[in-house]
């Protein structure tokens, strides 16, 4: 794999995981939003990643936690659980394992708010993204068709694209399926069209850039790099100015806190909320930091930034993430090779490995 091909790879996955933020953005917007009243329900509440359990009957994985990427409640009227996916394979017979995975979440759920009949309850909702969703709803119709997959549930799969018209909209369309409310259900036929900046502004989830899915390095580096410097104070900016470098001290768990006030979901009062970003996250940004020279290590596991005036940070985020993965790859093709020569009998199939 050469350097620029990694590059390219890195971005359309940076692409794909900022897009999978803006959907489930944009239906929690949706189905917080009271239409009558012209304003966000009360009591609404978005929960981005919240651990749930399942019951002993789950057809897939009984007696286990599972993780949708959002949960979407309104006392007294809906429940609804998103799974958004993205990274969808052209193999139609790798993507039937990820969608019979789905029904995982059909079932008696630990952890969900009560529906308005006072008993456990809620839609499903796959979110895909408008060049799959074809492909995924003739999938899941014939795996139906065949026994294969089958909803209890109120089951309803949505496309969504950006589309400039005059401004930039962010478009919800039921392609199958419905939910419990007919009307929302109408509306999201429409398509829905809802204007970016209302996503943006929203003042519950409009500054989320996370959620709970590790996002691709450089992005998480970039987002680093411009808390630091917009967090620099007068005198650090003249130091700045004067020197071209100023130091920053940067411990992992007050940079996840600042990361989590400024890009991740607001913390609430519910237990089962993951930590978003987590601290993994960023000890594996901070380490990028220290091998670009950037920032080095102290032996209290505090990181020392050196701040910079720099061209194209993000740029040479995603430099520094390629050329990794290149070496990994070209590490793992040699190991491959060296065994085939030392396993000849199974040559073909550590070849085939690859």
């Amino acid at each position: 794999m050469e350097v620029a091909e990694a590059i390219e790879s890195l971005k359309i996955e940076a692409n794909n995981y900022m897009r999978t933020v803006y959907a489930l953005k944009a239906m929690a917007n949706e189905l917080l939003w009271d239409a009558s009243a012209k304003r966000f329900y009360k009591h609404g509440l978005a929960c981005f990643g919240p651990r749930l359990e399942t019951s002993s009957l789950n057809r897939i994985s009984p007696n286990n936690k599972v993780t949708p990427d959002l949960v979407v409640t309104v006392p007294s009227r809906q429940n609804v659980l998103v799974e958004a996916k993205l990274a969808v394979s052209g193999d139609k017979d790798k993507r039937r394992p990820k969608l019979l995975q789905v029904q995982k979440y059909d079932d008696d759920l630990k952890g969900l708010a009560d529906n308005q009949r006072g008993h456990p309850g809620h839609d499903i909702v796959f979110l895909v993204s408008c060049e799959h969703a074809k492909n995924i709803k003739d999938d899941i119709q014939e795996l139906q068709k065949n026994g294969e997959i089958r909803f209890d549930r109120p089951f309803a799969l949505v496309r969504f694209f950006l589309m400039e018209q005059y401004k930039t909209w962010f478009v919800l369309e039921v392609v199958s399926g419905s939910l419990t409310d007919t009307d929302e259900t109408e509306k999201l036929r429409g398509p829905l069209m809802i204007d970016l900046v209302h996503l943006i502004s929203n003042p519950d989830f409009g500054h989320i850039k996370f959620y709970d899915a590790e996002p691709p390095l450089p992005l998480l580096m970039d987002e680093i790099h411009e808390l630091v410097m917009s967090s620099l104070t007068r005198e650090q900016r003249q130091e700045l100015r004067e020197s071209n470098q100023v130091d920053v001290s940067l411990k992992v768990e007050q940079l996840r806190e600042q990361m989590a006030e400024n890009c991740g979901p607001i913390n609430t009062s519910m237990s089962r909320i993951p930590e978003i970003p987590q601290k993994g996250w960023i000890g594996r940004a901070l380490e990028g930091f220290r091998k670009m020279g950037w920032a080095s290590k102290q032996n209290d596991g505090t990181y020392v930034y050196h701040v910079k005036q720099r061209r194209d940070p993000l740029e040479q985020f995603y430099s520094l993430c390629a050329k990794r993965k290149c070496r990994t790859a070209l590490q793992r093709q040699q190991k491959q090779e060296k065994d085939a020569k030392k396993y000849p009998l199974f040559g073909d199939q550590i070849r085939c490995a690859k």
